[in-house]
């Protein structure tokens, strides 16, 4: 059954249920590539799906980095009552409880901003070292490293490689192959 039309919720639906089945990801990359004839859409959701055995060796990863950020959530939130502040720090909480890999980035991301942060607030205001000011470096350099593990082991990229192929009117063309590693 050829369709058009790529309904990423669907392809979602049946790549968990393929995955959960036993399925490596490349299989199942190759039974819905067959089905909807489509290949980019189907990688783009195949690749933040985590393999179920790998994901269980990685729940205390993630429950640690969850700690992490709450305990920065706490420090930020009395340090200064900012609610802004608050709401960043339980979306990236949020992100952890729910395992959205895909959005692990920007975990890292922030983690790096507030390393930089810390840092600079050491350097050009002369702060005595102490807990606090450990903990501002120390936490979120480990939230980044965590985050950033936790991605790659839970969803590694696929390998692109590109094809020649010679399509129905006999034109060269290239397409793009996409193998996971499982």
């Amino acid at each position: 059954m050829k369709n058009s039309g790529i309904n990423k919720n669907q392809i979602k639906e049946e790549s968990v249920k393929m995955l959960q089945s036993g399925l490596s990801k490349q299989e199942t990359y190759d039974i819905l590539k067959e089905k909807y004839s489509a290949t980019k859409p189907i990688a783009d959701v195949i690749k933040y799906i985590p393999n179920p055995e790998i994901e269980s060796q990685y729940k205390i990863h993630n429950i640690i980095l969850g700690s992490i950020l709450l305990s920065l959530a706490l420090i930020f939130f009395v340090s200064s009552y900012n609610i802004v502040v608050l709401a960043i720090h339980l979306s990236l909480i949020y992100i952890t409880i729910t395992k959205k890999i895909k959005f692990y980035i920007w975990i890292s991301i922030y983690s790096a901003i507030l390393i930089i942060m810390s840092i600079g607030i050491q350097i050009f205001y002369s702060v005595e070292y102490n807990i606090l000011s450990v903990a501002t470096i120390g936490l979120p350099l480990f939230s980044l490293l965590l985050s950033m593990k936790i991605s790659r082991s839970l969803c590694p990229m696929p390998k692109e490689t590109k094809e020649m192929y010679i399509n129905n009117n006999g034109e060269k063309r290239l397409k793009i192959v996409y193998s996971f590693q499982d």
